[in-house]
């Protein structure tokens, strides 16, 4: 036992030892941290005078002393208008006006049907790329319209949209592509919408059995033209 007590005691006193030599260290480095510190950094500490002249002197009227003390904003005025269309306050030397809204009226459209292009058409409501074209197409084949009603015969025209339209398109001069009944061949015939193979072969066979035709009048002997085919034709037939 009495030895555990000695081993105990001289521990003991290590401990301390160590302890107290730790607190030496830890005060002397910070005592070495302060001197060191002190000497080196260097605080600037203006005189009374220099405070006095920076600090309670009122801005001068320099430029660079204004535009630090003050900032000058400009005052934005604007002209007051009337409701009443009548001149308001004359702003900078000018009267300003304000004018009741009033709506743009659309101006009609008219189109003349045998000169129209196909942009033009799509103007028209309803009137889209593929509409447009069949309606030149359709002028082409024919050989320039003579009725607006014609345009009633176009693929897929449908009466809606031709009494939306209609009133937008006019025929001014009637100028066809006329078809010679005395020289055209049955093939030339056919190009045209109102003339189909059979109607073309009995054109052909009365010319060549009564000869050339006189005047256009006389399509109505062939026995397949009746009045309103006739009405249709006679437009776009010549003999000369």
């Amino acid at each position: 036992m009495e030895e555990k007590d000695k081993l105990l005691v001289r521990r003991y006193k290590i401990l301390i030892i160590i302890l107290f030599v730790i607190v030496i260290f830890v005060a002397t480095l910070a005592f070495a941290v302060y001197y060191f510190n002190k000497n080196a950094i260097v605080v600037y500490q203006p005189s009374e005078e220099i405070v006095q002249n920076n600090y309670s002197k009122k801005p001068s009227n320099s430029t660079r002393q204004r535009k630090f003390y003050q900032r000058p904003y400009p005052q934005k005025t604007y002209p007051q208008y009337n409701n009443n269309n009548k001149p308001a306050n004359n702003y900078e030397g000018k009267t300003y006006y304000r004018e009741p809204y009033k709506k743009q009226e659309e101006k009609p459209l008219y189109f003349n049907l045998n000169t129209v292009d196909s942009l033009d058409l799509q103007a028209l409501r309803g009137i889209g790329p593929s509409y447009a074209r069949r309606i030149i197409k359709y002028r082409d084949l024919l050989g320039g319209y003579v009725r607006v009603e014609q345009l009633q015969e176009v693929y897929g025209m449908s009466e809606e949209l031709y009494a939306s339209i209609s009133k937008h398109l006019f025929i001014d001069k009637v100028q066809t592509r006329k078809i010679n009944l005395n020289s055209d061949n049955i093939k030339d015939l056919m190009k045209h919408p109102y003339i189909d193979y059979s109607l073309a072969k009995a054109i052909i066979n009365f010319r060549k059995q009564y000869g050339d035709f006189q005047k256009v009048e006389d399509l109505k002997l062939v026995h397949l033209i009746d009045d309103t085919t006739f009405n249709k034709l006679s437009p776009y037939l010549d003999t000369k």
